[in-house]
């Protein structure tokens, strides 16, 4: 029997990306169900890990991206089949970090480690120490422990994954190609209403969400006060415009960066009629770093990226910075984001007080989820609400790392794009692209949930010259290449044309 190796290798990923969305229909539909099928994704995440160490795939980060889509629009779906509105539901919104989790243990387990990742793991034993401090709800711990820690983790994936031009160009294209689905699943949410999002599950979500703010039969952020109108926003997939916000602006990036004109004007259409306060900074943000940028080179063609590297970044984060001030000041009035700055201002001071943390889960938005306690003051912001609960030294680590992956990706674009005088815009953006994310989470808690951060992160990583090829001594993957050596001698044999 002869096999094209290419060909079976993209069925096999097709056949794996084309599971997503029934595994969430099927897990959603009884609470059993939902225990079978994490067990089962467990071992099915395991295995899609073990089938890229073999055949050199870069399926894993598509399928994150897959997971992140189908989760929410899964859950609805078989949730409204069934009539389950169970608060076990919450589980299965749990699957993608689970598969982000078991993917960059795989690759940590592959390759050597280095001081970011030391760094990392000092700053995630901070996290587990202030997990068990304070007496906020387990459920909002352990959530603030997935969004402090996730993006990393997405880093490491795509510094492995997407390590070069062509792998990360596929991954674009494959990108672009969801979002344009997305957006027209969300056109068609806010043309058809309320009987569409019945069709799809949306309320299902919502209840086992516990969430009771629902305005003319849906979610009440499904709809936003624009000047003294208001309008329905584009929620599409994820079934939360404000999440959604931002990865149609990681979408409208790609899109620009690639010149793809129609495919921008569509999505940068959608991204607007999102509302979303957090993807359309990001979006401008990155808009007035790349001309600021381009500007700057033009003004000064003499100086290299490694002289004015310092004036660039200092002058990106007041930038940026101001940048944000200015947006927020003007969308206070539009939007209403008095509650943005209400509550930096809160939480500095509530930092200034007790500089140490006061454990994970005391405060934010997610709190309000779980139990009518918390220190609520402190919300509507993402940095300042992290300094409230793991402290000062957890933020210096936060940041630290961020500037790192800056740093990187500066390293990066000196060796392998500026010096052979090449152009690569989407390369140039991933300069700044950690301090614009790290300004918008001073303004929006969401920047840093799963939703949000992954797709950027995954990005960022390919943008990352390291030692990603490098077999790892690491014990436990010489126990792995052992197993998989003795697994591949019982597999029957086939002859591979190439």
């Amino acid at each position: 029997m002869e096999i094209n190796m290419s060909q079976f290798k993209k069925n096999k990923e097709i056949y794996m990306l084309a599971s997503i969305l029934p595994m969430f229909i099927i897990m959603s539909m009884h609470n059993i169900l939902i225990i079978i099928g994490l067990i089962a994704s467990i071992v099915y995440f395991c295995y899609i890990n073990y089938y890229t160490l073999k055949h050199e795939s870069n399926i894993i980060p598509k399928l994150i991206i897959m997971l992140l889509l189908m989760q929410n629009v899964g859950i609805g779906i078989g949730g409204h089949i069934a009539g389950n509105t169970s608060g076990a539901l919450s589980i299965v919104t749990q699957i993608p970090s689970l598969f982000i989790l078991i993917s960059a243990i795989f690759v940590l387990l592959r390759r050597k480690l280095v001081k970011t990742d030391l760094i990392f793991g000092i700053y995630v034993i901070i996290i587990i120490i202030y997990f068990f401090a304070g007496d906020g709800p387990v459920g909002a711990k352990a959530v603030y422990l997935r969004n402090f820690a996730i993006f990393y983790l997405a880093y490491i994936i795509g510094a492995y994954y997407l390590k070069d031009r062509n792998l990360r160009c596929d991954f674009i294209k494959f990108v672009l190609t969801m979002a344009i689905g997305a957006g027209v699943f969300g056109i068609i949410g806010i043309v058809f209403g309320k009987p569409f999002y019945d069709l799809v599950g949306v309320n299902e979500v919502y209840i086992a969400k516990k969430y009771i703010a629902f305005v003319d039969g849906l979610p009440g952020n499904f709809k936003t006060l624009f000047g003294s109108q208001w309008v329905n926003r584009l929620a599409s997939l994820y079934y939360e415009p404000v999440n959604f916000s931002y990865f149609m602006s990681f979408s409208v990036i790609l899109a620009a960066t690639k010149k793809r004109w129609k495919t921008f004007i569509f999505l940068f259409i959608c991204e607007c009629l999102t509302f979303g306060k957090g993807g359309l900074l990001v979006m401008t943000a990155a808009a007035v770093c790349f001309i600021a940028h381009v500007t700057v080179k033009r003004l000064l063609p003499k100086w290299s990226l490694r002289k004015i590297k310092n004036f660039i970044l200092l002058g990106m984060v007041g930038g940026v910075t101001l940048l944000a001030i200015v947006f927020y000041l003007f969308l206070t009035d539009i939007f209403g984001g008095y509650m943005h700055f209400y509550g930096i201002i809160t939480g500095i001071e509530a930092i200034l007080q007790w500089p140490l943390g006061h454990g994970l889960g005391t405060a934010g938005n997610i709190v309000r989820q779980f139990e009518n306690n918390g220190i609520f003051d402190i919300s509507e912001t993402g940095l300042v609400n992290m300094g409230y609960q793991i402290g000062i030294i957890g933020i210096i680590l936060f940041i630290l790392i961020l500037s790192i992956l800056s740093i990187n990706a500066y390293n990066y674009y000196k060796n392998n794009i500026e010096l052979k005088n090449k152009t690569d815009y989407l390369g140039l953006l991933s300069l700044y692209m950690p301090i614009i994310l790290l300004v918008v989470f001073t303004f929006q808690e969401n920047t840093f949930t799963p939703q949000c951060i992954v797709p950027y992160m995954l990005i960022q990583g390919s943008f990352y010259c390291g030692i990603n090829n490098k077999e790892s001594k690491f014990p436990p993957m010489k126990w792995l290449s052992v197993c998989v050596e003795k697994l591949n001698k019982y597999k029957p044999q086939i002859n591979i044309k190439a």
